[in-house]
């Protein structure tokens, strides 16, 4: 049986931004050290000592202000004995395991939520929110390793600061074995555009972002301040451009304009029975009135409902202390079995979405996930070969990337077209 209670924290909160899921899905163990595939865009154009095409750019003083007083934020670590005195209300599940502490002040609400893994030792989410407004004020999601006999760690940790009386993100700052990685602080303009400002590993950075145009901007500098890059990309149109400075002047301009070409790698994506993602999961209805076994958690809140079907199968729906729905445990009968988990976004830069899990046998996992924006991503993990593979597909429903990545292996990284045409 799939029990969607026991899987890894890590897969119940899917990174749906293909990019960062490729730079930060990390994992507490040794890198492979797989070379990334090297760029040979079809119609690359370099044109070198550019200073008679473009302007010296100079940065701007309060951006540069921004960017080196980035700060990054401080998290709460709570070994297993402090959380064994951690004040506020210890609410427990039907079966007596420790899901919450909740410590309530005049002003904020503190919601600890335990790693199901380890419920007694180990702290998955930490959320404070303003009593008044009802918003949160900061979120703290820990990605912690869970080994028998071993006390648990957290080898990855992200915290999420919000503007007041907003769902959108001030600040996100990120530690990976407990050394800050990337700290960015975001302002939201009303036409829709962000601008970012980003310490990544000690690279600076400004990203903009501009939906309506389609285009995005990213402005690399150096610890003096200067301006060594500036990279702009038209998603829809396949194109980007490069521009390297020294000191201010332009050396260096890289236009690439992705074009299709003939597939020679000896992969196809298209036709892998694995990769096509698993059909959409209708509840039909709202769970919470079905009728069904119930269970409540020890403040009386619904925990879960467990529906019997006359194949002598069953389906769980499990609830968080707000009456959400986080998970389902789908054993429909004994040839159909999954695990469907819920997420509900922490802000507005984040796509809430829905994954499925399912066991294909053989040490290979699969997990389909529909995007609330409209896309669709697929990964499926090869335990015993230690390989990995994974699919985007677009809104309009087709194939749009393809990576594919092994212990011994170079990754492989596609692109592809509407028209199901390699891109290079």
């Amino acid at each position: 049986m799939i029990n969607p209670v026991g899987l890894s924290p890590v897969a119940g909160n899917v990174n749906t931004n293909l990019l960062n899921q490729v730079k930060t899905d990390k994992k507490p163990v040794e890198n492979n050290n797989a070379e990334a595939p090297k760029a040979n865009g079809a119609d690359v154009l370099a044109v070198y000592n550019q200073a008679a095409i473009k302007k010296p750019e100079k940065a701007d003083k309060k951006d540069l202000e921004t960017l080196k007083n980035l700060q990054p934020s401080i998290p709460t670590v709570l070994q297993p004995e402090a959380i064994k005195v951690l004040k506020g209300d210890r609410i427990k599940t039907a079966h007596g395991n420790l899901y919450a502490i909740v410590d309530k002040t005049p002003e904020t609400t503190t919601t600890y939520i335990m790693d199901v893994q380890a419920p007694e030792d180990a702290i998955r989410k930490i959320i404070t929110t303003d009593n008044k407004t009802g918003k949160k004020i900061r979120v703290q999601e820990n990605f912690n390793e869970i080994k028998e006999g071993v006390l648990p760690s957290t080898f990855l940790t992200e915290i999420y600061e919000f503007y007041p009386n907003s769902d959108d993100v001030k600040k996100l700052t990120t530690y990976y074995q407990g050394k800050p990685e990337v700290i960015e602080e975001t302002v939201h303009n009303e036409d829709g555009s962000k601008k970012h400002y980003i310490n990544d590993r000690n690279t600076l950075m400004i990203c903009e972002e501009k939906p309506k145009d389609g285009v995005t901007k990213i402005t690399k500098y150096d610890n003096d301040g200067n301006i060594t890059s500036v990279e702009t990309e038209k998603k829809a149109e396949y194109y980007s451009e490069t521009v390297r400075y020294d000191k201010g002047i332009p050396t260096e301009t890289v236009k690439e304009v992705k074009k299709p070409t003939e597939n020679k790698t000896g992969k196809d994506p298209f036709n892998d029975e694995n990769l096509k993602p698993a059909e959409k999961y209708d509840i039909n209805g709202d769970p919470k009135t079905f009728e069904g076994e119930k269970e409540t958690y020890s403040n009386g809140a619904l925990q879960s409902i467990k529906v019997k079907n006359d194949k002598g199968g069953e389906i769980t729906y499990l609830f968080d202390l707000n009456g959400d729905l986080e998970s389902i445990d789908d054993n429909l009968d004994a040839d159909h079995k999954k695990a469907i988990l819920y997420h509900k976004p922490e802000c507005s830069d984040k796509n809430g979405h829905y994954t499925i899990k399912e066991d294909l046998g053989n040490g290979i996992e699969k997990d389909t996930t529909y995007v609330d924006n409209g896309t669709v991503e697929v990964r499926v993990v090869d335990n015993k070969n230690d390989s990995e593979k994974y699919a985007q597909y677009s809104k309009d429903g087709y194939m749009e990337m393809y990576i594919e990545n092994g212990s011994k292996d170079n990754a492989v990284r596609m692109l592809f077209d509407k028209d199901g045409n390699l891109l290079e």
